[in-house]
């Protein structure tokens, strides 16, 4: 079982915030305290009154509402230096009378102590949540927070001390970009020097590029023959290439170079994989000067006509093709790929393969896989899977025809009885039935009409179902209420 780390309010702490909220008064959190948990994990309940092996007990340092959660709220303190040599595991926050008002238990953390070699000051915190926070008031101890920021000022004050910068001024020097400094009193060379761009190369159109170890900017004479790649995607003679290696510059490390051309605004990328000593393809980089193929997830083109026709959504087929958009196909079942096509002649295998004027959508599934729709006059549509059998549509505008050409052809069943009733279920019960007369399952629904449910409150029952041809049967996730399910059985000839 995985362990779980949280905190939780004490039964006694509970009920003293239960009665402030009661009294108006408040509940003083004062200490914070942490212990070893005598050297292992537990859960905490809510029933301790102490910590099982208290370390440390001080003040508090600070408080926090939680950004996310208004009634959390966020408390933490802080374990001297000279404090430790123990493991926490638990912690826990306490009231000016002395009470554990909330504990909280931890992953493992070893706080040491000075005399171990390493300074270190350790701030635990504790989240609680609180149905009303403005009955929680705090201690906070003012001269914790004074130390750690006159420990951070004195640390930024060594750093950057005035008597180092006067004398930088005065031997006219610049700070290393080693020791955190530009290397150079421009600003220019400062950014230069920032973005490697001291280490600029100019590369020959003879030399390989790939090879070279600079970390850094190269100025690349490109050759036809030598980078066909790269120049192939630039277009032109020359460009930057910026290399940047993984851990050091060794020509047997994995780096990634990009490109930038010297005129235009065009880019590619690569990589090395210093594992399998391979460079990968050089890879265009696209831009919002560029326009993206549909193989790359583009359109192809910047006019919509175009547009329609390389991504599918506008297609012909006409028996005599006359432009370069008609698809030139009468046979229906040759049509798979997705879009729309006017159909503008004859054609076989549609649901109606005479005249013009009609629409075909083809929407594909998979590559064996697909779906027409067959337009005709308007409000007269067909569908069908792949070269399947074609079925009509019913719309509004011709329901009532579909509807009695059914009947007529038997094509439809009308009813053959009616039976209503209801299902009783009692308080605890998870399912209960009602014996209906004979029906066949495979021509009858079942219909639920409502229930009526104890004090009149509205309830979820689960579901109703049709078990048998006389069994109807009700079943219910909640069951401490009383319900009277309706329902209707329908049957059909």
């Amino acid at each position: 079982m995985a362990t779980t780390y949280y905190a939780v309010i004490t039964e006694q702490g509970n009920a003293k915030i239960a009665n402030a909220i009661l009294m108006g008064t408040k509940v003083n959190i004062t200490e914070f305290a942490v212990g070893t948990g005598d050297g292992a994990y537990y859960a905490p309940t809510g029933q301790e009154t102490a910590l099982k092996d208290e370390k440390w007990r001080g003040n508090i340092q600070d408080y926090e509402t939680d950004t996310l959660n208004t009634n959390v709220l966020k408390i933490s303190a802080i374990v001297p230096s000279d404090v430790g040599g123990f493991t926490v595991r638990e912690m826990g926050v306490f009231d000016d009378e002395g009470t554990l008002i909330a504990i909280a238990n931890c992953p493992p953390m070893e706080k040491i102590v000075l005399g171990d070699g390493i300074v270190s000051e350790f701030v635990p915190t504790i989240k609680i949540a609180v149905s009303n926070t403005s009955v929680i008031n705090f201690k906070v101890d003012p001269t914790a927070i004074i130390a750690i920021k006159a420990d951070i000022k004195k640390a930024i004050d060594d750093l950057s001390g005035e008597e180092l910068l006067a004398k930088m001024a005065a031997d006219n020097s610049v700070l290393p970009v080693a020791n955190g400094g530009t290397g150079a009193n421009t600003a220019k060379g400062g950014l230069a020097n920032l973005l490697g761009l001291s280490k600029l190369a100019a590369i020959s159109a003879a030399t390989n590029y790939a090879d070279t170890s600079i970390d850094g900017v190269m100025f690349v004479s490109l050759s036809p023959t030598n980078h066909a790649g790269l120049y192939a995607l630039l277009g032109e003679l020359y460009a930057y290439i910026v290399q940047i290696f993984y851990v050091a510059t060794d020509a047997s490390r994995s780096r990634i170079q990009i490109a930038h051309g010297y005129i235009n605004n065009k880019m590619a990328t690569r990589y090395y994989n210093g594992n399998t000593g391979t460079w990968s393809s050089w890879q265009k980089v696209y831009t919002d000067a560029d326009v993206i193929p549909v193989a790359n997830g583009g359109t192809g083109a910047t006019d919509s006509s175009t547009i329609c026709k390389n991504i599918g959504a506008l297609q012909r087929t006409s028996i005599s093709p006359s432009t370069s958009e008609m698809l030139g196909e009468t046979d229906l079942n040759n049509v798979k790929s997705c879009g729309f096509y006017r159909i503008t002649s004859s054609n076989t295998n549609g649901p109606i393969t005479s005249g013009n004027g009609h629409t075909l959508l083809v929407i594909p599934w998979d590559t064996n896989t697909y779906m027409q729709m067959y337009f005709y006059g308007g409000p007269t549509v067909y569908i069908r899977v792949s070269t399947g059998a074609w079925y009509q549509i019913i719309t509004e505008n011709n329901l009532a025809t579909q509807v009695q050409s059914l009947l007529t052809g038997g094509s439809v069943s009308v009813i053959k009885s009616i039976q209503r009733g209801t299902v009783n279920l009692e308080n605890e019960q998870y399912s209960a039935t009602a014996t209906i007369s004979a029906v066949d399952t495979s021509k009858a629904v079942i219909h639920f009409l409502g229930g009526v449910y104890e004090n009149n409150t509205l309830q979820s029952f689960g579901r109703i179902e049709l078990t048998n041809s006389t069994t109807v049967s009700v079943y219910r996730y909640v069951r401490n209420y009383t319900a009277a399910i309706g329902f209707e059985v329908v049957e059909y000839y």
